[in-house]
């Protein structure tokens, strides 16, 4: 059983403004309040659903506006770069010259960060003191650009126990972009990496979902890395299920397949969670490329990498994505035989 966070969204507060979310601690709506000795026993995760930057800004709502700030960002860039923003805020919006790529890169990787410490990060704090995993995913981290959604598709799921990515709305959608949750679960050393999958598939029709797909769908999963499947759609309130299809032993399609099913999707996971990720090749994920390219309601051009890593998926060569590595954010990577920019 996991808590649920449906919806939430956030400016990206800094983590000083606040020592803790409303929705965790606010006595009406805290869960360990009412359920404590289920916390790490029943209850083993959290879940946190579609954050994004996006979402945080007026009447946006399925919009194109990205225009998404917090009063406190300004003291917050000066403690990370030692200097004031204000000069480079006219990038957001044109270029402003031969530092238009840096001032971007900056301001836009310095918002990603926010939004991962102040809202992810302290949702796996609150969990792990509380006997839980904290899992969930932003809005489109299947993306190209991940801009407008979590501002960095691997910076997002540093903190949480569990990273986690949706797979609804069809049969392979998106699916060049699975394994950027993949390959941040390698490089933050995360043993399991969940999915949420199969809802709203054949175009929200129950009747056309067949048991095929609950193979077919998983198979493409845990070959870009998934190590644990949640199926959506499961809102017991079947045949009136807002998202179908729900798959269990209420749809009559699916109930005759799921034990089968179940000891299969059980025995592929356990082999392939907590084990040493293998990869030959590194493709490079180009966000401070991508930020250059940005400005508001302008996702920037499409620089391919997905489409890299999905055709050596297909070659059976599979690769992970790895971050490049900015004047203001320190990683690693090993040493691997190929690394494609």
């Amino acid at each position: 059983m996991a808590a649920a966070l449906q919806g939430a969204a956030t400016s990206g507060t800094p983590p000083s403004h606040s020592a803790g979310l409303p929705c965790l601690t606010a006595p009406e709506f805290s869960i360990f309040d009412k359920f404590p000795k289920h916390f790490g026993t029943t209850i083993k995760s959290s879940f946190y659903d579609d954050i994004s930057l996006y979402q945080a800004s007026p009447d946006v709502w399925n919009g194109n506006d990205r225009r998404c700030w917090t009063d406190g960002y300004n003291a917050e860039f000066k403690k990370k770069f030692a200097m004031s923003p204000v000069e480079f805020y006219p990038a957001m919006w044109y270029d402003i010259g031969p530092s238009t790529a840096a001032a971007r890169s900056m301001l836009f990787g310095l918002r990603a960060e926010l939004l991962s410490v102040s809202f992810v990060k302290r949702v796996a704090d609150w969990c792990a003191a509380h006997k839980i995993d904290a899992s969930g995913h932003p809005a489109g981290d299947y993306e190209v650009s991940p801009m407008g959604f979590s501002g960095d598709a691997l910076k997002f799921y540093q903190h949480p126990q569990r990273p986690l990515l949706d797979v609804i709305g069809a049969y392979g959608d998106k699916r060049d972009g699975y394994k950027l949750s993949g390959s941040a679960a390698f490089i933050y050393d995360k043993p399991i990496l969940q999915c949420e999958t199969y809802g709203a598939f054949e175009g929200w029709k129950e009747a056309n979902f067949t048991p095929d797909l609950l193979y077919r769908t998983a198979m493409e999963l845990y070959a870009r890395g998934i190590n644990l499947i949640i199926p959506h759609g499961v809102w017991y309130a079947h045949p009136n299920v807002p998202t179908p299809p729900e798959i269990s032993w209420r749809n009559p399609i699916v109930a005759a397949s799921l034990p089968a099913y179940n000891t299969w999707a059980a025995r592929c996971q356990l082999i392939l969670q907590g084990g040493r990720h293998v990869a030959d090749i590194a493709v490079l994920y180009p966000i401070t490329a991508i930020y250059a390219d940005c400005y508001f309601r302008n996702e920037g051009t499409d620089p391919e990498y997905l489409n890299v890593g999905e055709r050596l998926t297909h070659s059976t060569i599979p690769p992970f994505h790895h971050s490049t590595i900015p004047p203001f954010h320190h990683s690693t990577i090993p040493s691997l035989p190929h690394c494609l920019t």
